[in-house]
């Protein structure tokens, strides 16, 4: 039940990348509010504007706090799920294609990488100049990409993962239905790396 109605109305919440400003942006949209969202980090802004849109079906806007410049959301004709941030793009993994879409934060330019992995889990992480994701089930549940050349650099023929992250010199992927968090050390991923899609 609404206690009250925004539509029409317009709502600039700044700080609006994490924490409450976020939970207020999203409150305001499922009130019908029209939503700026603005804070110090432009790319973080395009981030939470893109996950608001796609979770809640709404239009969020995003706003360029050193210009004041209006960043309207950006299309990737590509249904994205997951989404990170990192090397001057935003980037989304998009599972029902099997794709990763790269948003250049300044101009906007959308470049589309396949990685032929399409699934319904997965994740996506910036690291070390370098996307990493995951997918579940896949032929191939985690693909490593240049991130300044948004290339493949190698795909990994072990087991995915529902979530992913990176730190201690290692790839770590959590299995919520298994019930375990697994440690690939960095050593370990490039033995068993293979850089072609001739095996798919």
């Amino acid at each position: 039940m609404s206690l009250f109605d925004l539509t029409g109305k317009v709502a600039v919440v700044t700080g609006a990348t994490k924490g409450i400003g976020r939970g207020i942006a999203q409150e305001l949209v499922i009130q019908g509010a029209n939503v700026v969202v603005s804070s110090r980090s432009q790319g973080q802004c395009d981030a939470v504007a893109s996950e608001i849109n796609h979770d809640l079906g709404a239009e969020v806007t995003s706003v360029d706090t050193n210009t004041g410049a209006v960043v309207a959301h950006r299309t990737t004709g590509q249904h994205p799920r997951f989404l990170t941030a990192g090397a001057g793009a935003v980037w989304t993994l998009n599972q029902k294609f099997g794709t990763i879409s790269r948003i250049d934060v300044t101009g906007g330019r959308t470049l589309t990488v396949p990685l032929h992995t399409p699934g319904f889990g997965g994740d996506i992480t910036y690291a070390e100049g370098r996307i990493w994701s995951t997918a579940m089930p896949s032929k191939v549940p985690l693909s490593i990409v240049d991130a300044t050349k948004s290339v493949v650099l190698c795909q990994w023929k072990g087991e995915g993962g529902d979530s992913i992250g990176y730190g201690f010199g290692a790839i770590w992927l959590t299995n919520y239905h298994a019930g375990t968090v697994s440690r690939i050390e960095l050593n370990d991923l490039a033995a068993e790396c293979r850089t072609t899609n001739a095996d798919r």
